[in-house]
C-alpha cells in the first residue's frame, strides 16, 4: 500500500513536467542516445541525470521527443 502511495506521489510529482514538455515545442538537434545523461555511468538514470535532462530541454538543448526518453529511462530503471 505505502509502495502504491509513493509511486503515486512520483507521478503527481513529475506530471506538470511531462505535461509541459507535451505542449511546448523545441528546436531539431542531433541526438545519438539518452545516456550522456547517466552521468555516474552506472547503466541507470536516476532522478538528478532525468532533471538535467528536462532542464536542457526547457534552455532548448534537446528536444521534448529526447528529455521525454530520458524520464521514461529514469521510470524504467527506477530501484526501489
Amino acid at each position: 500500500m505505502a509502495e502504491e502511495v509513493g509511486m503515486r506521489l512520483k507521478l503527481l510529482l513529475i506530471l506538470p513536467l511531462i505535461l509541459a514538455l507535451l505542449t511546448l515545442s523545441s528546436p531539431v538537434v542531433a541526438w545519438d542516445e539518452p545516456w550522456p545523461y547517466d552521468a555516474d555511468d552506472d547503466g541507470i538514470i536516476s532522478k538528478s541525470e532525468a532533471l538535467v535532462a528536462v532542464a536542457d530541454y526547457f534552455s532548448g538543448d534537446i528536444t521534448k521527443a529526447q528529455a521525454l526518453e530520458v524520464i521514461a529511462l529514469y521510470f524504467a530503471y527506477e530501484v526501489g
